[in-house]
């Protein structure tokens, strides 16, 4: 029996305290067998749409007549991603187990210097707590962020944390952090290469490429995009990890509704790089084309011809207001900041050396913690907006700082 008995109604609230519970309530002592494996329920959570970024349904038909928002729906996907893997661990645990586990995973992040969870650690561990965590980890200021390219990147590597949480279910003492920064990087490289397949790039795709190359935050030495690939690809040993990586790919060359011959090989040769078998690269193509076609309604984004443009214009105008609604607390915790006040002053007349790009980039940061709806560029993939966000807060700065600009 699968962990879900769907011959019985349900019904549950993922924006009311209590629906962790509710969901483990429902299910009660059931548990996945093994034909529910994890690649199973992972290419479940493909074809609900969870791996692109845009959760479309929820991986359980059960909630299927439930009126649920998108972030609501990827609540759910989240949790039974992270459910799935504790129990394929602990086939006989319960609730109380897997809540410990979970947030212990999450907590092992607080002393990280981008972690934004650290205030959501007190008191016992709880339901209640790790709702707080899932809600902070997957929503934004709905005001700001709009349903677009720059929303479903990030929501992609949401996926991340499941393999991070199941590399930790087989030896807590691992070291968490290194492995999510790790996969993180290497997601982001092999995306850079897949970009630069392309044979003719517009200025947008030539935009995007900088933005991920400016956002490998985690690279220490200056080295070539083709030595960090065959580096990083390496560090991926499980089928899932393997899967996972190959169909973000996917989806990344995909992005202008068209695949060149370019492209097919870089995926071809990334296959064979993570000895994937052809069937499996095939089938990962087909399932970008057919979820996207059949989505193509729900997903504003693309209705514009180029995604591409829409990722850059959007991601543009959305960083922009977020420095815009927050300039004042942005201002005062700049001028607290006098050697990053110094550094992004003349970035506007000379290019930062890479010691210097790496402290603007660290400092940002420790300044986007501190203010709520600056969250999104700490969260896995929104350092790819981080370069949005150097770009355009020079001109936040006072105008002394910038007499010596060449215009």
């Amino acid at each position: 029996m699968s962990i879900f008995d769907t011959s019985k109604p349900n019904h549950m609230n993922p924006s009311s305290s209590g629906w962790i519970s509710k969901f483990f309530s429902i299910n009660k002592t059931e548990f996945p067998e093994k034909e529910n494996s994890l690649l199973t329920h992972y290419h479940a959570l493909k074809s609900c749409g969870f791996i692109y970024g845009t959760s479309v349904h929820c991986v359980y038909n059960r909630f299927e007549n439930l009126k649920l928002t998108s972030e609501e729906i990827t609540k759910i996907n989240l949790l039974s991603a992270l459910v799935n893997s504790f129990f394929d661990k602990f086939p006989n645990g319960d609730e109380k187990k897997f809540v410990e586990l979970c947030i212990t995973f999450y907590e092992n992040y607080k002393e990280e210097k981008f972690n934004i969870f650290k205030d959501l650690f007190s008191g016992k561990k709880s339901a209640s707590q790790l709702e707080k965590i899932i809600a902070n980890r997957i929503q934004f200021d709905s005001n700001i962020i709009t349903k677009n390219f720059s929303n479903i990147l990030t929501n992609t590597l949401l996926f991340i944390d499941v393999l991070a949480f199941q590399n930790f279910l087989k030896d807590e003492k691992q070291n968490s952090i290194a492995y999510t920064k790790n996969l993180e990087t290497v997601v982001e490289t092999v995306v850079i290469a897949s970009i630069k397949t392309k044979e003719e790039k517009s200025k947008y795709d030539k935009q995007l490429l900088k933005l991920f190359e400016a956002s490998l935050r985690y690279h220490e030495e200056e080295q070539s995009i083709e030595k960090t690939y065959q580096e990083h690809i390496q560090f991926l040993k499980t089928e899932l990890e393997k899967q996972y990586l190959l169909d973000i790919t996917c989806m990344t060359v995909w992005d202008d509704k068209n695949l060149e011959l370019a492209e097919i090989d870089y995926i071809k040769k990334l296959a064979v790089d993570l000895d994937v078998a052809n069937e499996t690269v095939n089938e990962a193509i087909l399932k970008v084309y057919d979820f996207f076609d059949a989505h193509k309604e729900e997903l504003p984004y693309l209705s514009d011809p180029n995604p591409v443009k829409n990722f850059y214009d959007n991601s543009s105008q959305m960083v922009m207001n977020l420095i815009t609604r927050n300039s004042k607390r942005l201002l005062l915790e700049l001028s607290q900041s006098k050697e990053l006040v110094i550094l992004l002053s003349q970035s506007t007349a000379r290019d930062l050396n890479k010691g210097e790009k790496q402290k603007v980039k660290e400092q940002l940061l420790d300044i986007c913690k501190s203010i709520p709806s600056l969250a999104i560029f700490i969260l896995p993939g929104g350092s790819v907006l981080l370069p949005l966000l150097i770009k355009f807060i020079p001109k936040l700065l006072p105008s002394a700082f910038d007499d010596n600009r060449i215009r």
